[in-house]
């Protein structure tokens, strides 16, 4: 949601662009949620 409120300056924020950074930073940030939700399934 950070990421959608900053690309299109939403609350009175400043707009601040898609970058390769940022869509990296997603996609480690994904990758994390992915690991954590997989060892949880598995204790079940």
């Amino acid at each position: 949601m950070s990421v959608l409120i900053d690309h299109f300056g939403w609350l009175g924020h400043p707009a601040i662009e898609l970058s390769g950074s940022r869509i990296v930073a997603m996609a480690c940030l994904a990758l994390a949620l992915v690991f954590m939700y997989r060892s949880n399934a598995r204790t079940d």
